[in-house]
């Protein structure tokens, strides 16, 4: 996590990021890895090697709005392998980060950028890392108008991402929902072409298990006429078997469920368990 630093004399919010251990049931002393300022973001993954990988973000001069995203690589022995990479354009602003490493140390990290007042939603970008070696640094974008995207991995290093493509409408051409999308990479290749996972839908989470199948989490919604859409979301998921097509959504939740508030893991058997907050009615909310 990153944390002010605590001298006499900040300097327009100077963090550090530090790195906490734990081995033999008992937790080590942290470890300064990097420096940043005004981070809001902090994302950490591990892989089979003993490797830690850290991403954040680094803004600008206090009152500024840029921000770029950094990465970094901790060998099994705690020491860095390399300087923090720069791994986003330095003049815009990115936000929103997702990490996923496979247990060979091949990562993606994804994120999007913000655009002015007025322009919806940014870019979502990505960069990706083969085992062993260092994030490319030309990210490449993968969808220009986008809700934040999800990340998952698997062991070969086949990454996906999962990312909801806004679409203008009404007379004042907002932005809505719109098509459900993933793309994959496979770790001799590039990106693919996005492929429709479902017509309208807010992402939630992407996991990838034992055997190289994916689980999607999205929240959709039911669209019954006469009462506000917004209380009739509902959960929906699919599942990619290894090698297929992703499979026809289910809808796993009852209804009302909570904006941005879904979770899901995979076990090292491939079972899934999703987790949401539901409100049944006004005040009241259950996980």
């Amino acid at each position: 996590f990153s944390m002010r630093e605590r001298d006499a004399k900040p300097v327009n919010g100077k963090e550090d990021i530090l790195v906490f251990t734990r081995r033999g049931g008992r937790w080590r002393k942290p470890m300064v890895v990097a420096h940043t300022v005004n981070d809001p973001e902090t994302r950490l993954a591990v892989d089979g090697r003993g490797e830690t990988i850290v991403a954040w973000e680094h803004g600008g001069p206090s009152g500024e709005r840029e921000s770029w995203v950094e990465a970094l690589v901790l060998g099994n022995n705690g020491k860095r392998e390399g300087p923090p990479q720069v791994l986003s354009a330095k003049s815009k602003t990115s936000y929103a980060l997702d990490l996923a490493v496979s247990s060979r140390g091949a990562a993606v990290l994804t994120w999007s950028q913000e655009l002015g007042e007025g322009e919806g939603y940014g870019p979502v970008e990505t960069a990706t890392r083969p085992a062993g070696g260092r994030f490319t640094t030309k990210p490449v974008t993968l969808t220009h108008k986008s809700l934040p995207a999800f990340a998952a991995i698997n062991a070969q290093g086949t990454a996906t991402v999962l990312f909801e493509r806004t679409i203008p409408e009404g007379p004042e051409k907002e932005e809505g929902l719109g098509p459900l999308e993933a793309a994959t990479h496979p770790a001799d290749g590039g990106w693919s072409k996005p492929e429709m996972i479902s017509p309208q839908a807010n992402p939630q989470a992407l996991a990838c298990g034992p055997h190289g199948e994916l689980v999607a989490l999205w929240e959709a919604n039911l669209g019954l006429s006469g009462q506000p859409p917004e209380r009739h979301a509902v959960i929906d998921a699919s599942i990619q078997p290894p090698g297929a097509a992703w499979q026809p959504p289910e809808t796993i939740s009852p209804e009302n469920t909570s904006e941005d508030a879904a979770g899901l893991a995979l076990a090292a058997n491939g079972q899934a368990t999703a987790i949401w907050l539901r409100a049944p009615t006004y005040g009241t909310h259950l996980i």
